[in-house]
């Protein structure tokens, strides 16, 4: 991730990726066809860790109120570890084809989860709980570009719990 993050997909050369993993060249053509597969796999390793992560609270929280919040407490965690979220990264990512189609399969994932655990544990319906989705999920992704350009200017632990917040008035609204 580093090695594409820093000189950009176009830029960074098998060489670079190879040795910043420790292997050679060969080695690392083994396992890959491609630099597009090698990409693809990180992107894929690091979509499914990020889906794990903010999904677990769903599936190991009993109170599905203390999930909801687990959930975003992940998400917020995400962001502000930055481990998974480099601007250039992820636009590099969705520029490759096969990639973005992927990270749309993983997006419609974690909709599905959402929107299943909402419906089974608040009787919300479809269209509430995909709403509900599409609201956490562009506040992440605003919170991601606006933390990456400044993170002075967010504190992570009040947005954090006024999201939550937030989505409790929306999980109880009739």
């Amino acid at each position: 991730m580093k090695v594409i993050s820093q000189k950009g997909y176009a830029k960074a050369t098998t060489e670079a990726i190879a040795r910043r993993a420790g292997l050679t060249k060969g080695a690392l053509y083994f396992h890959f066809d491609t630099k597009k597969d090698i990409f693809f796999a990180v992107v894929k390793n690091l979509s499914e860790k990020h889906l794990e992560i903010v999904t677990r609270p769903l599936a190991s929280e009993p109170n599905p109120l203390k999930a909801i919040e687990k959930m975003i407490y992940a998400g917020f965690e995400l962001v502000e570890n930055r481990k998974y979220f480099n601007l250039e990264f992820w636009q590099q990512a969705n520029r490759v084809k096969r990639i973005n189609a992927y990270l749309e399969q993983q997006h419609r994932r974690f909709e599905k989860t959402l929107v299943a655990f909402l419906k089974k544990n608040f009787k919300m319906n479809k269209r509430k709980s995909q709403s509900l989705y599409l609201l956490l999920h562009v506040l992440f992704d605003g919170l991601v570009v606006r933390y990456q350009c400044s993170p002075a200017s967010v504190n992570i632990p009040r947005l954090r719990n006024d999201v939550i917040e937030m989505t409790k008035l929306f999980l109880h609204r009739r």
